[in-house]
This record gives C-alpha cells, structure tokens and sequence, in this order.
C-alpha cells in the first residue's frame, strides 16, 4: 500500500493525484501520495483497493490500462470512451505499468 495523507494530518499537502469521472463530472478520488517507487498502474490500484473502490486492469500490448474503475467501464460512453492518464497535464502515449512518477 502507498502512503496517502489523511485530513488530520499537518501540515495539509496539496492534491497531487485524482481520478475523475468526466462524463458523469464526478471526482472519484482525490489525494496526496508521496510517491514511492512504482509505475502509474501499481500505485493507482492500491489506492483504489485502500478506498475499496472497484476497478479492473488489462494488459495489453502497449501495456496495462485501466478498463473499469468505481463501475464506470470503457466503451460505456461511446467507441472511443475509457480511462487515460495525464502527468502534468499531459496525456500520456505509454500504458499505466509503463510509466513510473517522479516525486514533484
């Protein structure tokens, strides 16, 4: 499991990982996580597993991706809908197990 910060922890630290529900404009999870060594796929499912929050990861050719997450599936809100993740503001070209965050 990854440290997160809880609300009665100080000093408080700025949110620096969310999963949002844009089609329903929803926010499923929103914390700080120091980030430890792991990829984006290790660290986004123990986060879900702590919050018993549902969600299911597929490998893939390109690597693993989120295919459901807290009931919402892929392909539920069109062809072209499903999970993707962004650093800094930038979506990512490469599957949840093949990028590991950096602290900051």
């Amino acid at each position: 499991s990854f440290p997160t910060r809880r609300s009665s922890d100080l000093p408080q630290q700025p949110v620096n990982f969310e999963i949002i529900d844009t089609v329903h404009n929803k926010v499923i999870l929103s914390c700080h996580v120091d980030y430890p060594d792991g990829t984006v796929e290790k660290i986004t499912s123990s986060l879900l597993k702590n919050k018993m929050i549902p969600f299911r990861a597929i490998n893939s050719i390109s690597g693993s991706y989120f295919s459901m997450i807290a009931n919402l599936k892929e392909r539920d809100s069109g062809p072209y809908s499903g999970w993707c993740y962004y650093i800094n503001n930038k979506k990512s070209s490469v599957g949840a197990s093949g990028y590991t965050p950096e602290k900051d």
